[in-house]
């Protein structure tokens, strides 16, 4: 009966919550690609200023932090490919 409970725990709250970190993961690395192409092409200042002016300073921080955070989750997701590759 415990491992019922525990699976139904998994099913439904867990995989939503897994759904909604994958999104923001994308998210994070859209916005992401989306500043590094306007660093290239107009420069890392105003790309930054444009990120971070407009009606809603808070979601451009939080944007920037998403940004952040995909690329250190990618990172990571790279790094645990290449441990699982080596040969022991």
């Amino acid at each position: 009966m415990e491992t019922r409970a525990r699976d139904l725990l998994v099913y439904a709250v867990g995989r939503p919550l897994l759904l909604v970190f994958w999104c923001l993961v994308f998210w994070g690395t859209a916005y992401g690609l989306v500043l590094l192409y306007g660093a290239a092409t107009e420069g890392l200042t105003v790309t930054a200023q444009r990120a971070l002016s407009g009606r809603d300073p808070i979601a451009g921080i939080a944007n920037l932090a998403l940004a952040g955070l995909a690329a250190a989750v990618w990172m990571l997701v790279g790094a645990a490919l290449l441990t699982q590759r080596r040969p022991r």
